[in-house]
């Protein structure tokens, strides 16, 4: 039996363990100058991946895998930490607005998305529209966990709060059904 760091999947849970230290440490950067979390990630996920790669780190991550990734580990983690801090009754009281929010507009917003993409990158033969439409899918939802680190920021009242987040909650849950 190989050691676990030669493996493929020793190597991804190497650098999942090192990008969680990093977040880790961006998130006390984050609170110590008051900067906002979520777009800290952002560019420290940019900056660590150029340097892993400046320095010729592969981390096993091929496209396969990022389906697997994104459809079973990321979406749902972000779909149930949304649903698990949403009251229920702000959502009952809110639902049907909710509902036209999240179902035609996400569907317009993923239409517009994947021919922009599609007529953008014009290369039909490597990238087929049903490959921009999950692109569309992934990119046109809204992120729960912005929309919820704004209002711990903001004043806002609740009933808006629980509109804003269910209809982001929405569309990640259309997103994972799109995908």
């Amino acid at each position: 039996m190989a050691p676990l760091l030669t493996t493929a999947w020793g190597a991804i849970a190497l650098t999942t363990m090192v990008l969680l230290l990093l977040a880790l440490l961006l998130k006390l950067l984050s609170k110590k100058f008051h900067l906002p979390y979520p777009p800290l990630l952002v560019v420290g996920g940019f900056i660590s991946s150029e340097v892993l790669i400046s320095f010729g780190v592969d981390t096993h991550l091929r496209w396969h895998n990022f389906y697997d990734l994104i459809y079973y580990g990321l979406l749902p983690i972000l779909i149930y930490e949304m649903a698990f801090r949403l009251k229920a009754k702000h959502l009952l009281d809110n639902f049907i607005v909710i509902m036209l929010l999240a179902i035609p507009l996400m569907l317009i917003a993923v239409l517009i998305t994947a021919s922009l993409l599609f007529y953008g990158i014009d290369h039909a033969t490597s990238f087929p529209f049903i490959a921009a439409l999950i692109a569309a899918a992934l990119l046109s939802a809204n992120d729960p966990t912005m929309v919820a680190s704004l209002f711990k920021r903001l004043p806002a009242p609740p009933n808006f709060v629980s509109l804003l987040k269910g209809e982001s909650l929405f569309n990640s849950i259309i997103a994972l059904v799109l995908v």
